[in-house]
This record gives C-alpha cells, structure tokens and sequence, in this order.
C-alpha cells in the first residue's frame, strides 16, 4: 500500500510540475517563452547537406541563407539548391516598376504575357499576344500547320492563323467597328475641305 500511495504521489507531482512547464500565467507575455520554440526549431548540422533548402551549416546550427542583406541595392536574395545563394531582380510582383511582373523562371521584371489569362473559345483555341478590339489579345484558329488536322483526307494547313485547304485564301479581316466610324470622319472632313 505504501508503494502505490508514493507512486500516485510522485505521479501527480510529475504531471503538475510539466503542465506548468507548459502553461504561462494570465498577463504574462509569450515572448518569455520564445527562447524554448527557437532552441527547439534548431537542427544541429555538420555539414550543409544535413540542412533543409535555404538553410546552411554556421556553427553546428541550420541557418536561414538569405537572412542579411547580401545582394546589392535593387536586388534580392534567392536560395538555390547547392545551400547558397544568388542575387536577382526579383522574386515578386510588387519588385518590378508598374505594368510588369516578376517572371517566375528567370527572376527578371517583364511585360505580363496578355494570353496568360485568355479566355478563347473552342473556334478559336489558341492565343497570340496582338491586341483585337479592347481585348491585349487575340483568339485564332492555328499557329502552326500541327493545329489544322485533315478533313475528310485533305490536308490543312495555318495561314495568318487560320486553317485552310490548299490554295484558299484567308479571310478578310474586318475593321472594327470604331476604325469605321474614324474613316467616316476623315471623310467628312476631306469633304469639307474640297
């Protein structure tokens, strides 16, 4: 009997001591308890293959490589897979001037490809980066012979992007409708000036 009673008694004595351990006070701030979630977030190395990507090896410890500013003013800090670094122009959007984006492949500031976020119907499938009416892009039929299967046996083939039969012609692209309404006026006025 006395073993059990000194058994729950040290049980209860471990299982207070270690809720307390990781409670805090109401009030008191949690920054006095950041030191313990930072010793444990360390991962002791010896080398830098031991480390996560974007980490290296400094004294035993994993460390964040891009933490100090390394790279010249206007450039930024890039991890690459070797646990070093690079400097490049970008890594976000907000980077790069107005009207360009951060291409995400060569880390450099550029126009932002209109066909992108195009929306083409089935007619006309594929995007070509030229302006059509107030859409930054245009829709067509075709940008390579590979786009215009054969019907019925004959062969297709793309031709200012639409898919034709040998020796037809393409269509006639229409003006829109405001180009018209500009002739119009131009020609009022040349009258006027007669």
């Amino acid at each position: 009997m006395k073993k059990s009673t000194l058994f729950f008694a040290c049980l209860i004595v471990m299982m207070t001591s270690d809720c307390f351990s990781k409670s805090a006070r109401l009030g008191e701030s949690q920054s006095r308890f950041s030191h313990v979630k930072k010793a444990v977030r360390q991962i002791p190395c010896e080398t830098n293959d031991e480390c996560p990507f974007g980490k290296e090896c400094v004294a035993s410890i994993c460390i964040e490589i891009c933490t100090k500013n390394l790279c010249s003013e206007g450039k930024y800090c890039l991890p690459t897979k070797t646990h070093n670094y690079r400097c490049v122009n970008c890594l976000r959007n907000n980077h790069c001037p107005d009207k360009l984006e951060c291409n995400k492949k060569t880390y450099e500031c550029e126009q932002p490809d209109p066909c992108k976020k195009a929306i083409c119907s089935p007619g006309a499938p594929f995007c070509i980066p030229e302006p059509y009416q107030s859409l930054p892009y245009t829709c067509v039929q075709c940008t390579s012979d590979e786009h215009c299967p054969p019907i019925g046996g004959v062969v297709r083939h793309c031709i200012q992007n639409f898919c034709l039969f040998e020796g037809q012609s393409a269509p006639a692209v229409v003006a829109p409708p405001s180009a018209l309404d500009n002739d119009e006026d131009n020609e009022d006025e040349m009258e006027l000036e007669e």
